[in-house]
Protein backbone atom coordinates (compact mmCIF):
# COMPACT_ATOMS: atom_id res chain seq x y z
CA UNK A 1 0.00 0.00 0.00
CA UNK A 2 1.03 3.33 -1.16
CA UNK A 3 2.95 5.46 1.83
CA UNK A 4 1.07 8.56 0.22
CA UNK A 5 -2.08 7.08 0.85
CA UNK A 6 -2.02 6.43 4.46
CA UNK A 7 -0.77 9.73 5.20
CA UNK A 8 -4.05 11.21 3.46
CA UNK A 9 -5.86 8.99 4.93
CA UNK A 10 -5.02 9.85 8.20
CA UNK A 11 -4.42 13.21 8.02
CA UNK A 12 -7.90 14.05 6.68
CA UNK A 13 -9.24 11.50 9.90
CA UNK A 14 -6.40 13.79 12.28
CA UNK A 15 -8.23 17.21 10.99
CA UNK A 16 -11.91 15.78 11.60
CA UNK A 17 -11.09 14.05 14.60
CA UNK A 18 -9.39 17.92 15.62
CA UNK A 19 -12.35 19.73 14.58
CA UNK A 20 -14.57 17.67 16.80
CA UNK A 21 -12.57 18.15 19.70
CA UNK A 22 -12.26 21.78 19.03
CA UNK A 23 -16.15 21.59 18.70
CA UNK A 24 -16.09 20.35 22.33
CA UNK A 25 -14.04 22.39 24.52
CA UNK A 26 -15.67 24.28 26.25
CA UNK A 27 -15.44 28.22 25.91
CA UNK A 28 -15.81 29.62 29.57
CA UNK A 29 -12.88 30.81 31.36
CA UNK A 30 -9.85 28.65 32.62
CA UNK A 31 -9.46 26.66 35.72
CA UNK A 32 -8.09 28.15 38.90
CA UNK A 33 -4.56 27.50 40.18
CA UNK A 34 -6.57 25.88 42.79
CA UNK A 35 -8.70 23.17 40.78
CA UNK A 36 -7.44 19.26 39.41
CA UNK A 37 -4.53 19.41 37.19
CA UNK A 38 -4.73 17.81 33.98
CA UNK A 39 -3.09 14.85 34.87
CA UNK A 40 -5.53 13.64 37.66
CA UNK A 41 -8.52 14.76 35.64
CA UNK A 42 -7.08 12.18 32.76
CA UNK A 43 -6.42 9.57 35.90
CA UNK A 44 -9.93 10.20 36.53
CA UNK A 45 -11.10 9.66 33.26
CA UNK A 46 -9.62 6.49 32.79
CA UNK A 47 -10.98 5.61 36.16
CA UNK A 48 -14.34 5.97 34.82
CA UNK A 49 -15.77 2.66 33.45
CA UNK A 50 -19.32 4.25 32.57
CA UNK A 51 -18.55 4.71 28.86
CA UNK A 52 -19.32 2.05 25.89
CA UNK A 53 -17.07 -0.78 25.31
CA UNK A 54 -15.90 -2.64 21.79
CA UNK A 55 -18.57 -3.58 19.75
CA UNK A 56 -16.55 -7.62 19.54
CA UNK A 57 -18.19 -8.66 16.84
CA UNK A 58 -17.19 -5.55 14.80
CA UNK A 59 -13.56 -6.10 15.84
CA UNK A 60 -14.30 -9.88 14.37
CA UNK A 61 -15.30 -8.84 11.26
CA UNK A 62 -12.94 -5.94 10.78
CA UNK A 63 -10.15 -8.23 12.06
CA UNK A 64 -11.04 -11.03 10.02
CA UNK A 65 -11.24 -8.70 6.61
CA UNK A 66 -7.86 -7.13 8.02
CA UNK A 67 -6.12 -10.69 7.87
CA UNK A 68 -7.84 -11.07 4.51
CA UNK A 69 -6.38 -8.34 2.49
CA UNK A 70 -2.83 -8.98 4.21
CA UNK A 71 -2.80 -12.65 2.94
CA UNK A 72 -3.77 -11.42 -0.70
CA UNK A 73 -1.23 -8.45 -0.39
CA UNK A 74 1.80 -11.29 0.57
CA UNK A 75 0.27 -14.27 -1.96
CA UNK A 76 -0.69 -11.87 -4.93
CA UNK A 77 1.10 -8.24 -4.82
CA UNK A 78 4.36 -8.89 -3.07
CA UNK A 79 5.07 -11.62 -5.68
CA UNK A 80 4.86 -8.69 -8.65
CA UNK A 81 7.48 -6.61 -7.41
CA UNK A 82 9.79 -8.84 -5.37
CA UNK A 83 10.62 -12.68 -5.39
CA UNK A 84 10.55 -15.03 -1.93
CA UNK A 85 13.32 -16.81 -3.00
CA UNK A 86 16.08 -13.86 -3.58
CA UNK A 87 14.99 -12.59 -0.05
CA UNK A 88 15.82 -16.02 1.76
CA UNK A 89 18.82 -16.08 -0.28
CA UNK A 90 19.98 -12.60 0.89
CA UNK A 91 19.00 -13.80 4.87
CA UNK A 92 21.14 -17.05 4.20
CA UNK A 93 23.82 -14.66 3.25
CA UNK A 94 24.19 -12.50 6.55
CA UNK A 95 25.96 -12.91 9.09
CA UNK A 96 24.58 -13.97 12.61
CA UNK A 97 25.79 -10.67 14.03
CA UNK A 98 23.80 -9.39 11.45
CA UNK A 99 20.64 -11.46 12.49
CA UNK A 100 21.54 -10.73 16.31
CA UNK A 101 21.26 -6.56 16.09
CA UNK A 102 17.94 -7.09 13.56
CA UNK A 103 16.63 -8.85 16.16
CA UNK A 104 17.81 -6.49 19.21
CA UNK A 105 16.74 -3.83 16.79
CA UNK A 106 12.99 -5.03 16.55
CA UNK A 107 12.69 -5.85 20.18
CA UNK A 108 13.43 -2.19 20.73
CA UNK A 109 10.95 -1.12 18.80
CA UNK A 110 8.03 -3.17 19.75
CA UNK A 111 8.76 -2.27 23.46
CA UNK A 112 8.71 1.78 22.39
CA UNK A 113 6.00 1.18 20.10
CA UNK A 114 3.30 1.46 23.01
CA UNK A 115 5.16 4.68 24.49
CA UNK A 116 3.42 7.15 22.95
CA UNK A 117 -0.06 7.01 23.85
CA UNK A 118 1.08 6.86 27.61
CA UNK A 119 2.86 10.53 26.98
CA UNK A 120 -0.17 11.38 25.55
CA UNK A 121 -2.49 9.96 27.56
CA UNK A 122 -1.48 9.82 31.75
CA UNK A 123 -2.67 7.34 33.69
CA UNK A 124 -3.08 4.69 30.82
CA UNK A 125 -1.21 1.46 31.20
CA UNK A 126 2.00 0.40 29.57
CA UNK A 127 0.29 -2.79 28.06
CA UNK A 128 -2.99 -1.09 27.11
CA UNK A 129 -0.82 1.46 25.80
CA UNK A 130 0.94 -1.45 23.32
CA UNK A 131 -2.14 -2.96 22.65
CA UNK A 132 -4.08 0.56 21.04
CA UNK A 133 -0.79 1.22 18.61
CA UNK A 134 -0.54 -2.43 17.68
CA UNK A 135 -4.17 -2.99 16.70
CA UNK A 136 -4.22 0.62 15.21
CA UNK A 137 -1.28 -0.09 13.05
CA UNK A 138 -2.56 -3.86 11.88
CA UNK A 139 -5.33 -1.75 10.73
CA UNK A 140 -3.49 1.04 8.86
CA UNK A 141 -1.05 -1.22 7.15
CA UNK A 142 -3.61 -4.03 6.36
CA UNK A 143 -6.39 -2.50 4.26
CA UNK A 144 -7.29 0.30 2.05
CA UNK A 145 -7.96 3.87 3.73
CA UNK A 146 -6.73 2.22 7.12
CA UNK A 147 -5.33 4.74 8.79
CA UNK A 148 -8.99 6.47 8.93
CA UNK A 149 -10.56 3.13 10.21
CA UNK A 150 -7.29 2.99 12.76
CA UNK A 151 -8.15 6.49 14.29
CA UNK A 152 -11.71 4.83 14.65
CA UNK A 153 -10.36 1.75 16.45
CA UNK A 154 -8.34 3.46 18.70
CA UNK A 155 -10.86 5.90 19.75
CA UNK A 156 -12.85 2.81 20.41
CA UNK A 157 -10.22 1.24 22.40
CA UNK A 158 -9.64 4.37 24.36
CA UNK A 159 -13.72 4.73 25.09
CA UNK A 160 -13.29 1.19 26.73
CA UNK A 161 -10.45 1.87 28.59
CA UNK A 162 -12.82 4.48 30.48
CA UNK A 163 -11.05 7.44 28.75
CA UNK A 164 -12.83 10.78 28.32
CA UNK A 165 -13.69 12.19 24.59
CA UNK A 166 -11.49 14.67 24.82
CA UNK A 167 -9.02 13.20 26.41
CA UNK A 168 -9.11 10.50 23.68
CA UNK A 169 -9.07 13.08 21.05
CA UNK A 170 -6.41 14.94 22.33
CA UNK A 171 -3.96 12.09 22.47
CA UNK A 172 -5.50 10.36 19.15
CA UNK A 173 -4.21 13.82 17.55
CA UNK A 174 -0.92 14.52 19.51
CA UNK A 175 0.10 10.82 18.32
CA UNK A 176 -1.18 11.09 14.66
CA UNK A 177 0.54 14.19 13.78
CA UNK A 178 4.01 13.00 15.29
CA UNK A 179 3.71 10.00 13.22
CA UNK A 180 2.80 11.23 10.31
CA UNK A 181 5.79 14.38 11.30
CA UNK A 182 8.35 10.76 11.73
CA UNK A 183 6.11 9.02 8.52
CA UNK A 184 7.66 11.94 6.07
CA UNK A 185 11.20 12.92 7.64
CA UNK A 186 12.76 9.27 8.20
CA UNK A 187 12.75 8.63 4.18
CA UNK A 188 14.25 12.39 4.09
CA UNK A 189 17.46 11.22 6.41
CA UNK A 190 17.52 7.63 5.32
CA UNK A 191 18.21 9.63 1.86
CA UNK A 192 20.60 12.10 3.45
CA UNK A 193 22.42 9.10 5.14
CA UNK A 194 23.12 7.28 1.87
CA UNK A 195 24.44 10.64 0.01
CA UNK A 196 26.73 10.67 3.32
CA UNK A 197 28.17 7.26 2.61
CA UNK A 198 29.13 7.59 -0.92
CA UNK A 199 26.92 4.61 -2.05
CA UNK A 200 23.89 7.05 -3.39
CA UNK A 201 23.54 6.81 -7.14
CA UNK A 202 21.27 9.18 -9.32
CA UNK A 203 19.04 6.43 -8.90
CA UNK A 204 18.58 5.53 -5.50
CA UNK A 205 18.07 9.81 -5.31
CA UNK A 206 15.92 10.12 -7.95
CA UNK A 207 13.66 7.80 -6.44
CA UNK A 208 14.11 8.79 -2.69
CA UNK A 209 12.95 12.45 -4.28
CA UNK A 210 9.92 11.01 -5.78
CA UNK A 211 8.69 9.35 -2.82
Amino acid sequence: MPMGWRVNSRTAALSFVGSQMSDRTPSGPASSATGPSSTESSVSAIQDRSTPTLDKKKSIILGSVGLVVIAIIFVRVIPQIGSYADAVTALEAMTLAAMIAIGVAVVIYLAVYGLPFMAATPGLPYWRSQQLNQAAFAISNGIPAGGAFGLGVQYAMLASYGVSATASTAAIVSVGVWSIFLTLGLPILGAIAIQLSGLATKSYLGIAAIG
